[in-house]
């Protein structure tokens, strides 16, 4: 029986269900590179939440923010937050009183990205371009977490194994 999945058709007698999340992933991933693309001909910037998750200790980078600055020749500003779970408890988008200090480092341009910049012309968040050239997009994640740790204080700083003790799985995104 046919059915839909995020408004792609799905017909398991026609294809495999993880054959059909993979093609209704990269269709989003399409779109997702598409808005980046309508923002930056607005003149607009990206804000980017490197990490993926919320947590008191930074931790390891996603690659996502090196695709889109190197894809993009975008510079990036590393951004330290301190404080903001003890205003932010939770999952809860209201704040409680409380003191947020952001610490905005040095713009990190095109020649601090040339070393990881791909030979070939990529497409952000492509699964075969992210195994191709991940070891380059991770040296930059890797660079920009470095220069965010460098912004925070003790309690926010890495912690000797980069866990955040963040939360995990979907609720990454709540």
């Amino acid at each position: 029986m046919p059915r839909e999945i995020l408004g792609r058709p799905f017909d398991p007698t026609r294809e495999r269900w993880e054959d059909a999340i993979v093609a209704v992933w990269a269709r989003m991933m399409r779109r997702f590179v598409a808005l980046h693309e309508e923002a930056f001909a607005l003149g607009l910037d990206l804000l980017v939440f490197p990490q993926g998750t919320r947590s008191v200790r930074l931790s390891k980078g996603h690659i996502g923010v090196a695709e889109v600055a190197l894809r993009y020749g975008k510079t990036v500003v590393p951004v330290g937050c301190n404080g903001s779970d003890h205003v932010y408890p939770g999952s809860s988008p209201f704040a409680r009183p409380g003191r947020i200090v952001y610490r905005f480092g040095e713009p990190l341009g095109p020649e601090d990205a040339a070393p990881f910049v791909p030979d070939a012309p990529f497409t952000p968040f492509d699964p075969q371009d992210e195994a191709t050239h991940r070891e380059r997009f991770q040296g930059f994640v890797d660079l920009i977490m470095e220069r965010i740790d460098g912004l925070l204080d003790e309690p926010y700083r890495f912690s000797d194994d980069q866990e955040s003790g963040g939360v995990r799985g979907s609720h990454r995104f709540v």
